[in-house]
Protein backbone atom coordinates (compact mmCIF):
# COMPACT_ATOMS: atom_id res chain seq x y z
CA UNK A 1 0.00 0.00 0.00
CA UNK A 2 3.24 2.32 0.60
CA UNK A 3 4.40 1.96 -2.91
CA UNK A 4 0.67 2.64 -4.58
CA UNK A 5 0.37 5.66 -2.42
CA UNK A 6 3.83 6.65 -3.55
CA UNK A 7 3.34 6.04 -7.47
CA UNK A 8 -0.12 8.05 -6.97
CA UNK A 9 1.92 10.61 -5.47
CA UNK A 10 4.45 10.78 -8.30
CA UNK A 11 1.72 10.30 -10.51
CA UNK A 12 0.26 13.40 -8.99
CA UNK A 13 4.37 15.44 -9.51
CA UNK A 14 3.93 14.05 -13.03
CA UNK A 15 0.14 14.89 -14.09
CA UNK A 16 -0.28 18.63 -14.55
CA UNK A 17 -4.01 17.95 -14.65
CA UNK A 18 -3.63 16.64 -10.94
CA UNK A 19 -3.22 19.80 -9.61
CA UNK A 20 -5.30 21.47 -7.42
CA UNK A 21 -7.06 18.55 -7.20
CA UNK A 22 -6.52 17.97 -3.55
CA UNK A 23 -9.42 18.14 -0.79
CA UNK A 24 -8.91 18.25 2.96
CA UNK A 25 -11.63 17.57 5.12
CA UNK A 26 -11.12 17.58 9.26
CA UNK A 27 -12.43 15.55 11.71
CA UNK A 28 -16.15 15.00 12.40
CA UNK A 29 -16.61 16.14 8.90
CA UNK A 30 -18.66 14.58 6.32
CA UNK A 31 -17.00 13.43 3.04
CA UNK A 32 -20.04 11.80 1.43
CA UNK A 33 -23.81 11.95 2.12
CA UNK A 34 -25.52 8.67 2.40
CA UNK A 35 -28.05 7.85 -0.56
CA UNK A 36 -26.62 11.26 -2.23
CA UNK A 37 -25.34 10.62 -6.37
CA UNK A 38 -21.51 11.30 -6.75
CA UNK A 39 -19.57 12.10 -9.76
CA UNK A 40 -16.13 12.19 -8.04
CA UNK A 41 -14.08 9.34 -6.80
CA UNK A 42 -11.81 10.31 -3.48
CA UNK A 43 -7.72 8.47 -2.80
CA UNK A 44 -7.47 9.05 0.42
CA UNK A 45 -3.38 9.75 1.03
CA UNK A 46 -4.11 11.13 4.69
CA UNK A 47 -6.04 10.19 7.73
CA UNK A 48 -9.01 8.30 8.36
CA UNK A 49 -12.55 7.79 9.03
CA UNK A 50 -15.61 5.48 9.12
CA UNK A 51 -18.46 4.73 7.26
CA UNK A 52 -22.10 5.09 8.87
CA UNK A 53 -25.59 4.29 8.34
CA UNK A 54 -28.21 6.54 10.04
CA UNK A 55 -30.67 4.75 11.97
CA UNK A 56 -34.10 6.29 12.88
CA UNK A 57 -34.53 3.14 15.57
CA UNK A 58 -31.20 4.23 17.47
CA UNK A 59 -29.36 7.69 18.65
CA UNK A 60 -26.33 6.67 17.09
CA UNK A 61 -25.31 5.95 13.46
CA UNK A 62 -24.28 2.18 12.99
CA UNK A 63 -20.77 1.71 11.94
CA UNK A 64 -20.15 -0.47 8.97
CA UNK A 65 -16.75 0.10 7.59
CA UNK A 66 -13.67 2.00 7.85
CA UNK A 67 -11.16 3.98 5.51
CA UNK A 68 -7.76 5.19 5.96
CA UNK A 69 -4.92 5.87 3.49
CA UNK A 70 -5.11 3.99 -0.23
CA UNK A 71 -8.66 3.36 0.09
CA UNK A 72 -11.34 4.94 -2.77
CA UNK A 73 -14.43 6.57 -1.34
CA UNK A 74 -17.55 6.48 -3.17
CA UNK A 75 -16.09 3.43 -5.46
CA UNK A 76 -19.36 1.82 -5.86
CA UNK A 77 -21.41 5.13 -6.65
CA UNK A 78 -19.04 6.07 -8.83
CA UNK A 79 -18.57 2.96 -10.84
CA UNK A 80 -22.38 1.95 -10.60
CA UNK A 81 -24.17 5.60 -11.17
CA UNK A 82 -25.75 4.94 -7.66
CA UNK A 83 -26.46 6.54 -4.37
CA UNK A 84 -23.88 5.85 -1.97
CA UNK A 85 -24.52 3.25 1.01
CA UNK A 86 -23.40 5.47 3.44
CA UNK A 87 -22.14 8.53 5.26
CA UNK A 88 -18.69 8.95 5.05
CA UNK A 89 -17.42 10.51 7.84
CA UNK A 90 -13.67 11.64 8.75
CA UNK A 91 -12.66 10.81 12.08
CA UNK A 92 -9.30 12.38 11.79
CA UNK A 93 -7.83 15.24 9.43
CA UNK A 94 -7.92 13.79 6.16
CA UNK A 95 -6.27 14.70 3.08
CA UNK A 96 -7.44 13.06 -0.31
CA UNK A 97 -7.62 13.43 -4.17
CA UNK A 98 -10.51 13.93 -5.75
CA UNK A 99 -11.18 12.74 -9.50
CA UNK A 100 -14.39 13.88 -11.77
CA UNK A 101 -15.45 11.51 -14.14
CA UNK A 102 -14.30 13.47 -17.55
CA UNK A 103 -10.81 13.83 -15.46
CA UNK A 104 -10.47 9.94 -14.68
CA UNK A 105 -12.13 8.62 -17.87
CA UNK A 106 -9.15 10.80 -20.16
CA UNK A 107 -6.16 9.86 -17.77
CA UNK A 108 -7.88 6.06 -18.11
CA UNK A 109 -7.99 6.10 -21.50
CA UNK A 110 -4.97 8.11 -22.66
CA UNK A 111 -2.26 7.23 -20.00
CA UNK A 112 -0.91 3.47 -19.37
CA UNK A 113 0.58 4.75 -16.29
CA UNK A 114 -2.57 5.62 -14.64
CA UNK A 115 -5.10 3.52 -16.00
CA UNK A 116 -2.07 0.55 -14.49
CA UNK A 117 -1.93 1.80 -11.05
CA UNK A 118 -6.29 2.56 -10.88
CA UNK A 119 -6.33 -1.01 -12.08
CA UNK A 120 -4.10 -2.09 -9.30
CA UNK A 121 -5.97 0.01 -6.77
CA UNK A 122 -9.35 -1.04 -7.49
CA UNK A 123 -7.90 -4.69 -7.08
CA UNK A 124 -6.32 -3.96 -3.77
CA UNK A 125 -9.74 -1.75 -2.10
CA UNK A 126 -11.62 -4.91 -3.48
CA UNK A 127 -9.81 -7.45 -1.73
CA UNK A 128 -9.30 -5.59 1.00
CA UNK A 129 -13.52 -4.97 1.18
CA UNK A 130 -13.72 -8.61 0.76
CA UNK A 131 -11.36 -9.85 3.77
CA UNK A 132 -13.30 -6.94 5.31
CA UNK A 133 -16.70 -8.45 4.46
CA UNK A 134 -15.42 -11.74 5.58
CA UNK A 135 -14.09 -10.63 9.09
CA UNK A 136 -17.18 -8.65 9.51
CA UNK A 137 -19.46 -11.53 9.51
CA UNK A 138 -17.05 -13.41 11.69
CA UNK A 139 -17.51 -10.92 14.09
CA UNK A 140 -21.51 -10.61 13.37
CA UNK A 141 -21.65 -14.45 13.50
CA UNK A 142 -19.91 -14.43 16.67
CA UNK A 143 -21.89 -11.73 18.26
CA UNK A 144 -25.19 -13.60 17.17
CA UNK A 145 -24.13 -16.68 19.16
CA UNK A 146 -23.37 -14.18 21.77
CA UNK A 147 -26.75 -12.71 21.87
CA UNK A 148 -28.18 -16.26 21.90
CA UNK A 149 -26.61 -16.84 25.01
CA UNK A 150 -27.51 -13.85 26.60
CA UNK A 151 -31.25 -14.61 24.82
CA UNK A 152 -31.02 -18.18 26.59
CA UNK A 153 -29.51 -16.64 30.07
CA UNK A 154 -32.30 -13.87 30.15
CA UNK A 155 -35.20 -16.32 29.19
CA UNK A 156 -34.04 -18.66 32.12
CA UNK A 157 -33.70 -15.99 34.34
CA UNK A 158 -37.00 -15.05 33.26
CA UNK A 159 -38.85 -18.04 33.59
CA UNK A 160 -36.91 -18.56 37.58
CA UNK A 161 -38.55 -15.00 37.84
CA UNK A 162 -41.70 -16.14 36.98
CA UNK A 163 -41.71 -19.25 38.92
CA UNK A 164 -40.39 -17.23 41.84
CA UNK A 165 -43.22 -15.12 41.82
CA UNK A 166 -45.74 -17.83 41.46
CA UNK A 167 -44.65 -19.05 45.03
CA UNK A 168 -44.88 -16.44 46.56
CA UNK A 169 -48.28 -15.80 45.03
CA UNK A 170 -49.43 -19.26 46.43
CA UNK A 171 -47.39 -18.71 49.53
CA UNK A 172 -49.30 -15.50 50.39
CA UNK A 173 -52.61 -17.06 49.47
CA UNK A 174 -51.89 -20.15 51.49
CA UNK A 175 -50.85 -17.75 54.61
CA UNK A 176 -54.32 -16.13 54.15
CA UNK A 177 -56.01 -19.19 53.46
CA UNK A 178 -55.05 -20.37 56.45
CA UNK A 179 -55.91 -17.21 58.34
CA UNK A 180 -59.24 -17.00 57.28
CA UNK A 181 -60.25 -21.20 57.41
CA UNK A 182 -58.73 -20.69 61.56
CA UNK A 183 -61.31 -17.70 61.50
CA UNK A 184 -64.05 -19.61 60.08
CA UNK A 185 -63.54 -22.69 61.89
CA UNK A 186 -63.98 -20.98 65.15
CA UNK A 187 -66.72 -19.56 64.26
CA UNK A 188 -67.99 -22.59 63.48
CA UNK A 189 -67.17 -24.38 66.90
CA UNK A 190 -69.47 -22.61 68.75
CA UNK A 191 -72.86 -22.76 67.37
CA UNK A 192 -71.99 -26.63 66.05
CA UNK A 193 -71.26 -26.90 70.03
CA UNK A 194 -74.25 -25.43 71.21
CA UNK A 195 -76.25 -27.42 68.98
CA UNK A 196 -74.56 -30.56 69.84
CA UNK A 197 -75.76 -29.51 73.40
CA UNK A 198 -79.13 -28.60 72.71
CA UNK A 199 -79.64 -32.46 70.52
CA UNK A 200 -78.86 -34.29 73.86
CA UNK A 201 -81.32 -31.84 75.81
CA UNK A 202 -84.14 -32.30 73.15
CA UNK A 203 -83.71 -35.89 73.24
CA UNK A 204 -84.33 -36.19 76.82
CA UNK A 205 -86.99 -33.78 76.79
CA UNK A 206 -89.41 -36.11 74.15
CA UNK A 207 -88.09 -39.24 75.84
CA UNK A 208 -90.48 -37.17 78.73
CA UNK A 209 -93.15 -36.20 76.22
CA UNK A 210 -93.45 -39.13 74.42
CA UNK A 211 -93.08 -41.62 77.06
CA UNK A 212 -93.86 -39.55 80.71
CA UNK A 213 -93.24 -42.82 82.62
CA UNK A 214 -90.19 -44.26 80.67
CA UNK A 215 -91.51 -48.05 79.89
CA UNK A 216 -94.03 -47.73 76.86
CA UNK A 217 -93.93 -48.74 73.59
CA UNK A 218 -93.42 -44.64 72.39
CA UNK A 219 -90.15 -44.55 74.34
CA UNK A 220 -88.50 -47.98 72.85
CA UNK A 221 -89.92 -46.38 69.37
CA UNK A 222 -88.30 -43.10 70.20
CA UNK A 223 -84.90 -44.63 71.20
CA UNK A 224 -85.08 -46.91 68.01
CA UNK A 225 -85.21 -44.22 65.59
CA UNK A 226 -82.25 -42.26 67.36
CA UNK A 227 -80.25 -45.53 66.82
CA UNK A 228 -81.00 -46.51 63.55
CA UNK A 229 -79.88 -45.48 60.53
CA UNK A 230 -81.59 -44.43 56.72
CA UNK A 231 -82.14 -47.63 54.56
CA UNK A 232 -80.00 -47.22 51.18
CA UNK A 233 -82.52 -46.35 48.51
CA UNK A 234 -82.34 -50.07 47.26
CA UNK A 235 -83.67 -51.52 50.23
CA UNK A 236 -86.57 -48.99 50.74
CA UNK A 237 -87.79 -50.03 47.33
CA UNK A 238 -87.13 -54.08 48.67
CA UNK A 239 -89.22 -53.82 51.87
CA UNK A 240 -91.71 -51.59 50.06
CA UNK A 241 -92.21 -54.48 47.64
CA UNK A 242 -92.40 -56.91 50.73
CA UNK A 243 -94.89 -54.79 52.65
CA UNK A 244 -97.54 -53.95 49.50
CA UNK A 245 -97.64 -57.63 48.80
CA UNK A 246 -98.15 -58.67 52.52
CA UNK A 247 -100.67 -55.75 53.61
CA UNK A 248 -102.49 -54.82 50.45
CA UNK A 249 -105.37 -52.70 51.84
CA UNK A 250 -102.57 -50.60 54.14
CA UNK A 251 -101.87 -47.01 52.05
CA UNK A 252 -99.46 -46.32 50.54
CA UNK A 253 -98.28 -43.59 52.40
CA UNK A 254 -98.65 -45.49 55.52
CA UNK A 255 -96.60 -48.23 53.77
CA UNK A 256 -93.67 -45.56 52.98
CA UNK A 257 -93.28 -44.61 56.87
CA UNK A 258 -93.48 -48.47 57.92
CA UNK A 259 -90.77 -49.23 55.76
CA UNK A 260 -87.92 -46.89 57.71
CA UNK A 261 -88.58 -48.94 60.44
CA UNK A 262 -86.27 -52.25 61.95
CA UNK A 263 -87.53 -55.56 61.80
CA UNK A 264 -88.53 -55.69 65.51
CA UNK A 265 -90.33 -52.55 65.67
CA UNK A 266 -92.09 -53.67 62.36
CA UNK A 267 -92.94 -57.01 63.71
CA UNK A 268 -94.03 -55.35 66.71
CA UNK A 269 -96.32 -52.82 65.34
CA UNK A 270 -98.08 -55.14 62.65
CA UNK A 271 -100.63 -56.34 64.96
CA UNK A 272 -101.65 -52.46 65.68
CA UNK A 273 -101.89 -51.78 62.30
CA UNK A 274 -105.81 -53.14 61.52
CA UNK A 275 -106.54 -53.15 65.77
CA UNK A 276 -105.58 -49.91 66.20
CA UNK A 277 -103.78 -47.70 63.22
CA UNK A 278 -104.12 -44.41 65.54
CA UNK A 279 -101.82 -46.23 68.24
CA UNK A 280 -99.68 -47.12 65.24
CA UNK A 281 -99.50 -43.88 63.61
CA UNK A 282 -98.53 -42.59 67.08
CA UNK A 283 -95.47 -45.26 67.43
CA UNK A 284 -94.48 -44.18 64.13
CA UNK A 285 -94.73 -40.58 65.07
CA UNK A 286 -92.36 -41.57 68.02
CA UNK A 287 -89.74 -43.32 65.58
CA UNK A 288 -89.73 -40.66 63.02
CA UNK A 289 -89.01 -37.97 66.13
CA UNK A 290 -86.01 -40.17 66.59
CA UNK A 291 -84.91 -40.05 63.40
CA UNK A 292 -85.02 -36.36 63.62
CA UNK A 293 -83.29 -36.42 66.43
CA UNK A 294 -80.69 -38.53 64.68
CA UNK A 295 -80.36 -36.66 61.69
CA UNK A 296 -79.17 -33.59 64.07
CA UNK A 297 -76.65 -35.95 65.72
CA UNK A 298 -75.34 -36.87 62.20
CA UNK A 299 -75.50 -33.39 60.93
CA UNK A 300 -73.47 -31.87 64.02
CA UNK A 301 -70.92 -34.76 64.14
CA UNK A 302 -70.35 -33.83 60.39
CA UNK A 303 -70.02 -30.49 60.91
CA UNK A 304 -67.63 -30.99 63.82
CA UNK A 305 -65.80 -32.97 61.45
CA UNK A 306 -65.58 -30.65 59.12
CA UNK A 307 -64.46 -27.59 62.09
CA UNK A 308 -61.59 -30.38 63.01
CA UNK A 309 -60.66 -30.64 59.10
CA UNK A 310 -60.86 -26.74 58.97
CA UNK A 311 -58.38 -26.24 61.67
CA UNK A 312 -55.60 -29.03 60.75
CA UNK A 313 -55.75 -27.73 57.35
CA UNK A 314 -55.58 -23.91 58.60
CA UNK A 315 -52.63 -24.73 60.77
CA UNK A 316 -50.81 -27.03 58.57
CA UNK A 317 -50.40 -23.67 56.31
CA UNK A 318 -48.12 -22.04 58.81
CA UNK A 319 -46.48 -24.94 60.46
CA UNK A 320 -42.98 -25.61 59.01
CA UNK A 321 -41.17 -28.80 58.12
CA UNK A 322 -41.89 -31.81 60.01
CA UNK A 323 -42.35 -35.59 60.01
CA UNK A 324 -45.62 -36.57 58.99
CA UNK A 325 -48.12 -39.16 57.57
CA UNK A 326 -49.26 -37.83 54.29
CA UNK A 327 -52.96 -39.88 54.61
CA UNK A 328 -53.56 -37.33 57.41
CA UNK A 329 -53.97 -34.50 55.28
CA UNK A 330 -55.11 -36.33 52.61
CA UNK A 331 -58.28 -37.44 54.80
CA UNK A 332 -58.74 -33.62 55.97
CA UNK A 333 -58.85 -32.76 52.07
CA UNK A 334 -61.34 -35.12 51.40
CA UNK A 335 -63.19 -33.80 54.83
CA UNK A 336 -63.61 -30.74 52.64
CA UNK A 337 -64.21 -31.80 49.53
CA UNK A 338 -66.84 -34.62 50.67
CA UNK A 339 -69.58 -31.88 49.04
CA UNK A 340 -67.96 -31.86 45.58
CA UNK A 341 -66.95 -35.37 45.82
CA UNK A 342 -70.17 -36.93 46.76
CA UNK A 343 -71.52 -35.77 43.11
CA UNK A 344 -68.91 -38.71 41.77
CA UNK A 345 -68.26 -42.57 42.32
CA UNK A 346 -64.90 -41.66 44.84
CA UNK A 347 -62.87 -44.51 46.55
CA UNK A 348 -59.87 -43.30 48.70
CA UNK A 349 -57.63 -46.61 49.29
CA UNK A 350 -55.01 -45.58 51.76
CA UNK A 351 -52.81 -48.65 52.80
CA UNK A 352 -50.38 -48.31 55.63
CA UNK A 353 -47.41 -45.86 54.40
CA UNK A 354 -44.29 -44.37 56.28
CA UNK A 355 -43.72 -41.06 57.46
CA UNK A 356 -42.68 -37.92 55.01
CA UNK A 357 -40.72 -34.85 56.00
CA UNK A 358 -43.17 -32.01 54.43
CA UNK A 359 -44.47 -28.43 55.08
CA UNK A 360 -48.37 -29.97 55.60
CA UNK A 361 -50.39 -27.20 54.50
CA UNK A 362 -48.34 -27.50 50.78
CA UNK A 363 -48.92 -30.75 50.73
CA UNK A 364 -52.66 -30.39 51.44
CA UNK A 365 -52.87 -27.94 48.76
CA UNK A 366 -51.45 -30.33 46.16
CA UNK A 367 -54.03 -32.91 47.03
CA UNK A 368 -56.39 -30.30 47.05
CA UNK A 369 -55.36 -29.23 43.24
CA UNK A 370 -54.94 -32.91 42.07
CA UNK A 371 -58.56 -33.90 43.42
CA UNK A 372 -60.07 -30.46 42.04
CA UNK A 373 -58.31 -30.74 38.69
CA UNK A 374 -60.07 -34.57 38.84
CA UNK A 375 -63.52 -33.10 40.07
CA UNK A 376 -63.36 -30.73 36.80
CA UNK A 377 -62.02 -33.34 34.37
CA UNK A 378 -64.90 -36.25 35.01
CA UNK A 379 -68.56 -36.38 34.44
CA UNK A 380 -70.64 -35.83 37.05
CA UNK A 381 -71.14 -39.55 38.10
CA UNK A 382 -67.47 -40.50 37.10
CA UNK A 383 -65.13 -42.72 38.46
CA UNK A 384 -62.33 -40.47 41.30
CA UNK A 385 -59.92 -42.34 43.20
CA UNK A 386 -57.26 -41.60 45.28
CA UNK A 387 -54.95 -44.13 46.56
CA UNK A 388 -52.19 -44.26 48.68
CA UNK A 389 -48.99 -46.69 48.83
CA UNK A 390 -45.37 -47.58 49.65
CA UNK A 391 -43.05 -48.30 47.31
CA UNK A 392 -39.39 -48.79 48.62
CA UNK A 393 -38.06 -45.38 49.82
CA UNK A 394 -40.87 -43.90 48.41
CA UNK A 395 -44.21 -42.88 49.15
CA UNK A 396 -46.73 -42.70 46.24
CA UNK A 397 -50.21 -40.83 46.10
CA UNK A 398 -51.80 -41.65 42.60
CA UNK A 399 -55.10 -39.77 42.24
CA UNK A 400 -57.07 -41.22 38.96
CA UNK A 401 -60.64 -40.19 37.02
CA UNK A 402 -62.40 -41.34 34.11
CA UNK A 403 -62.67 -37.98 32.85
CA UNK A 404 -61.15 -36.71 28.81
CA UNK A 405 -57.99 -37.33 30.03
CA UNK A 406 -54.72 -35.39 28.60
CA UNK A 407 -54.31 -34.61 25.29
CA UNK A 408 -51.50 -36.07 23.38
CA UNK A 409 -48.15 -34.41 23.69
CA UNK A 410 -49.28 -31.86 26.39
CA UNK A 411 -48.62 -34.08 29.58
CA UNK A 412 -45.65 -32.02 30.23
CA UNK A 413 -47.13 -28.68 29.10
CA UNK A 414 -50.13 -28.99 31.47
CA UNK A 415 -47.74 -28.08 34.61
CA UNK A 416 -46.50 -25.07 32.83
CA UNK A 417 -47.39 -21.70 34.28
CA UNK A 418 -51.17 -19.93 32.61
CA UNK A 419 -51.68 -23.27 30.75
CA UNK A 420 -54.88 -24.98 30.39
CA UNK A 421 -56.53 -27.82 28.04
CA UNK A 422 -60.22 -26.54 30.05
CA UNK A 423 -62.27 -24.71 27.09
CA UNK A 424 -64.63 -23.26 30.22
CA UNK A 425 -62.49 -21.10 32.06
CA UNK A 426 -65.00 -20.17 34.83
CA UNK A 427 -63.08 -22.66 37.24
CA UNK A 428 -59.41 -22.71 36.36
CA UNK A 429 -58.55 -19.38 38.09
CA UNK A 430 -55.40 -18.54 36.59
CA UNK A 431 -54.02 -21.67 35.02
CA UNK A 432 -51.68 -22.11 38.06
CA UNK A 433 -52.91 -25.11 39.89
CA UNK A 434 -50.89 -27.95 38.40
CA UNK A 435 -47.59 -25.26 37.99
CA UNK A 436 -48.11 -24.51 41.74
CA UNK A 437 -48.54 -28.07 42.58
CA UNK A 438 -45.12 -29.32 40.66
CA UNK A 439 -42.93 -26.71 42.20
CA UNK A 440 -44.43 -28.21 45.50
CA UNK A 441 -43.44 -31.20 44.86
CA UNK A 442 -40.25 -30.64 43.53
CA UNK A 443 -39.20 -28.36 46.57
CA UNK A 444 -40.43 -31.69 48.63
CA UNK A 445 -37.56 -33.76 46.92
CA UNK A 446 -40.28 -35.48 44.56
CA UNK A 447 -41.67 -36.09 41.53
CA UNK A 448 -44.98 -35.76 39.76
CA UNK A 449 -45.80 -36.95 36.24
CA UNK A 450 -49.24 -37.08 34.37
CA UNK A 451 -50.39 -39.77 32.03
CA UNK A 452 -53.11 -41.07 30.21
CA UNK A 453 -54.90 -44.29 31.47
CA UNK A 454 -55.84 -47.25 28.66
CA UNK A 455 -59.53 -47.50 30.28
CA UNK A 456 -59.66 -43.80 30.42
CA UNK A 457 -58.83 -40.86 32.10
CA UNK A 458 -55.99 -39.42 33.22
CA UNK A 459 -53.32 -40.17 36.42
CA UNK A 460 -51.59 -38.10 38.47
CA UNK A 461 -48.69 -40.40 40.69
CA UNK A 462 -46.60 -38.25 43.03
CA UNK A 463 -43.79 -39.70 44.44
CA UNK A 464 -42.32 -37.99 47.79
CA UNK A 465 -39.42 -39.97 49.62
CA UNK A 466 -39.72 -41.24 52.98
CA UNK A 467 -38.38 -39.53 55.84
CA UNK A 468 -34.82 -39.93 56.52
CA UNK A 469 -34.29 -41.42 53.54
CA UNK A 470 -31.10 -40.33 51.08
CA UNK A 471 -33.42 -38.08 49.30
CA UNK A 472 -35.77 -36.66 51.45
CA UNK A 473 -35.65 -33.22 52.53
CA UNK A 474 -32.74 -32.53 55.62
Amino acid sequence: MRDDLAAVRSLMDRLPELAGRELCFAAGEIILRHKELTDRIFIVLEGGGVLERPEEAVERPLVIGEFGPGDFLGLTSFWNRETTLADTRATASVRCLALDRPLFDRLNDGDPVFSGLMRDLFLHNLSERYRRGIALSERIADLGRSLERESRDLRKAYADLERAHERLVARERLATLGQLIAGLAHELNNPASALDRSIDHLRGLLSRLVDPQGQGAPGRYLKAGTESGYPTSAEKRERMTDLESRWKDVPRLLLRRLSLLPDAELAEIEGCIREDPDAASRLLDAFELGLCVRGFRVSTERIVQLVVSLKNYGRSQSVGWEVVDPRAGIRDTLNLLNYRLKNYHFTARLEEVPPVRAVTGHLNQVWTNLLVNAIQATPIGGEIEIRARAADDRVLIEVTDRGSGIPAGLEEKIFESHFSTKKDQSESGMGLGLAITRDIVERHHGTIVAENREEGGARFRVALPVAGSDTGCS
